[in-house]
C-alpha cells in the first residue's frame, strides 16, 4: 500500500515550486528588461546616425536658438531647434529636418514601427506621448513639461506659424522608447558668441532662461553654451558638441541626475535632490553616463 505525503512534505514541495516559479519569472521579467532597453537604444542609434548623416552631408550640424524663438542666424538660416520648446517635443524638431534629407530619412525608415510617435491629433485628442500635465513632474528637468499639450496644440495649429511651432505635424515624427514615452534631445546648446572679455553677449544668448533661472554666462569646453539643462540630464556638460538623447526609461521619469541649487550629483542626506537622482539611475542613454 503506498503512503501519500505528509503534511510537511506537501509544503516542502509547494514550498520548492513556487520558489521555482519565482526564478523562473524573475528571469522572464530579467529578459524582458533587457529586450526592451536594446529596442530603445537600438532606435536612439538609429536616430543618432540620421543625424550624423545630415550633419556629415550637409556641413552644418544642428542648431539652437539663442533667444527663444526660431529666428535667422548670422548667415541668414532659420535655427533647427527652439531653446525654449517643450522637451517632449525635441525629436520632432529634429525629424522635420532630418526627414526632407533623403539618406537620413531612409535611416529614419528603419526604426522600429512601434517606437515611432505621429505628430497628428487623434479624434481631437492628443497622442498618449504628450506627458499628462495632472501627473506629478517634482523632478522633471523640464521646466516647460506643463506647457507640453501647449506646445503640441501650437505645433499642429493652422496655419503654419514660424514663431510659435517651426514644424507642422504633417511633416514631424516623434521619437518614442519601448514604453511609450517621447525620448528626448537635449542639444549641446548655440555656439557661443563672446565679447571682449570671453562672456557670452547676453543679446545673443540671455543669460537667464525662460523659468527666470540663471545660466552659465561661460562657454563650454565644447565652444557651446553651457545649459543648465545638459547637467539635469546627463550629469555634466556634453563634451563634444553633440545631442544626447535620453529614454526615462521604464519607471517613465527622467528625474535629475544633479542637485539644482548645487550642479552637483545630491547626497542621500538631501532627501528631495536626492529622490530626483534615483529616478534617472533607469534612464537610457545615446552616449554613456557616468554613474
Amino acid at each position: 500500500m503506498k503512503r501519500g505525503l505528509t503534511l510537511i512534505e506537501l509544503v516542502v514541495v509547494v514550498g520548492i515550486v513556487l520558489i521555482l516559479v519565482a526564478l523562473v519569472t524573475s528571469s522572464i521579467s530579467s529578459v524582458i528588461a533587457r529586450a526592451e532597453e536594446r529596442k530603445t537604444k537600438t532606435g536612439m542609434e538609429l536616430f543618432a546616425l540620421a543625424i550624423q548623416e545630415y550633419e556629415s552631408s550637409t556641413g552644418r550640424r544642428l542648431s539652437m536658438s539663442g533667444v527663444y524663438d526660431v529666428v535667422p542666424n548670422p548667415s541668414g538660416r532659420a535655427f533647427d531647434m527652439r531653446r525654449g520648446e517643450s522637451h517632449c517635443l525635441t525629436t520632432a524638431e529634429i525629424s522635420r529636418v532630418l526627414l526632407r534629407h533623403q539618406p537620413s530619412a531612409d535611416i529614419l525608415g528603419r526604426i522600429d514601427p512601434s517606437l515611432i510617435g505621429n505628430v497628428r491629433l487623434n479624434n481631437g485628442n492628443r497622442p498618449v506621448w504628450v506627458p499628462d500635465t495632472p501627473l506629478e513632474y517634482t523632478c522633471d528637468p523640464d521646466p516647460r513639461v506643463f506647457a507640453s499639450q501647449n506646445g503640441f496644440n501650437a505645433m499642429t495649429a493652422s496655419p503654419y506659424e514660424p514663431t510659435t511651432s517651426p514644424y507642422t505635424g504633417a511633416n514631424a515624427l516623434v521619437l518614442l522608447d519601448s514604453w511609450g514615452t517621447a525620448i528626448r534631445a537635449v542639444h549641446p546648446g548655440p555656439s557661443a558668441l563672446l565679447d571682449a572679455s570671453g562672456q557670452l553677449q547676453a543679446l545673443a544668448y540671455p543669460p537667464v532662461n525662460q523659468s527666470d533661472l540663471t545660466e552659465s554666462i561661460q562657454p563650454d569646453p565644447d565652444k557651446t553654451v553651457a545649459r543648465r539643462i545638459e547637467r539635469l540630464y546627463i550629469g555634466r556638460d556634453n563634451p563634444d558638441a553633440s545631442i544626447v538623447l535620453i529614454s526615462a526609461g521604464p519607471d517613465l521619469k527622467f528625474g535629475r541626475r544633479v542637485d539644482p541649487t548645487s550642479g552637483l550629483p545630491p547626497t542621500p542626506e538631501a532627501s528631495g535632490p536626492y529622490n530626483c537622482f534615483l529616478q534617472a539611475l533607469d534612464n537610457v542613454y545615446s552616449t554613456e553616463v557616468t554613474e
